[in-house]
């Protein structure tokens, strides 16, 4: 039970991590904007951060904003309001559903009123998974997954495959091991969005309804046959986005890499996405499937 709840928090955390990542928009020697940050999916609840930009050349901390007025717009009627809970963190009763079209408008005296739009695109049907060991250059192993499902959308994917395994220690102790593993596109859409030496860990491609390509990749995922492994989960992760979300999280990518790649100058830093009026941040509604296979 213990090794159960470890991998849950795990899970849980690495999710918040990629779903929901803030940032800090530092702007030097400008007018203060507000700064939203909102990612969600469908038949979940919904909140919001608001903040606003700092100048990193002073003293003055992000302030969070407690006093706003948001109101939810869908499909162009004005469906309801955001209420403020802690912290700059704001709640809705509302829930999202998908192929829902919606709008934000907030509301602060002192700053513009800020404006943003996005969709919930719908899960993509997908029956199951097919697999294949392949050996790469360096006689490496690695598996191929072919998705099986009929797409009649077009579709911004992103996909993640993380790996759960457990093991025996020399004392006997269950070990859990949890981690976002690399991953490389075999599907022609796939996008290269970080140099060929880059260690990638989620796959980025557009997909045309009209399209015959299946989604199909490959990835190193620790299949490799060890006495004192007890058993080993592959979580497959398939986020159908809305344009906002695909773009926030490819700028989210290349931010973080080019910031942290000594190959990469500082002033060449990527900027991140934002699809917010009259601020920064970002609006962006994501759904997502999610495939289990078990290794042993």
């Amino acid at each position: 039970m213990k090794v159960i709840l470890q991998y849950i928090s795990l899970t849980i955390f690495l999710s918040i991590i990629f779903l929901s990542c803030e940032k800090n928009y530092p702007v030097r020697g400008s007018e203060k904007k507000l700064v939203l940050n909102s990612v969600f999916t469908a038949d979940s609840s919904w909140r919001l951060k608001l903040t606003n930009t700092k100048d990193p050349y002073s003293e003055d901390s992000i302030l969070t904003i407690s006093d706003a007025s948001i109101s939810i717009i869908l499909d162009k009627n004005n469906i309801g309001f955001f209420s403020h809970t802690s912290n700059g963190i704001y709640t809705t009763d509302y829930v999202p559903k998908a192929k829902d079209v919606l709008s934000i408008e907030i509301k602060k005296d002192g700053y513009e009123d800020i404006t943003a739009n996005t969709y919930i695109p719908r899960k993509i049907l997908l029956r199951g998974l097919s697999k294949e060991i392949v050996v790469n250059n360096e006689n490496e192993k690695n598996i191929r997954y072919i998705l099986l499902g009929d797409i009649a959308e077009n579709y911004y994917l992103i996909v993640r495959h993380i790996v759960y395994k457990e093991s025996v220690s020399l004392n006997n102790d269950t070990i859990p091991f949890l981690d976002t593993v690399s991953i490389q596109g075999v599907s022609s859409f796939f996008e290269n969005i970080l140099p060929p030496y880059a260690n990638v860990k989620c796959l980025f491609g557009f997909r045309k309804n009209n399209s015959q390509e299946k989604i199909s990749f490959q990835s190193y995922d620790g299949f490799v046959k060890n006495e004192n492994l007890i058993k080993g989960i592959s979580r497959i992760e398939v986020y159908s986005c809305s344009k906002e979300y695909y773009e926030y999280q490819k700028s989210l990518v290349r931010y973080k890499w080019s910031n942290h790649d000594i190959n990469t100058s500082i002033i060449n830093s990527s900027e991140l996405y934002t699809n917010v009026n009259n601020g920064l941040g970002v609006f962006a509604g994501f759904n997502k499937v999610i495939l289990l296979d078990t290794f042993k």
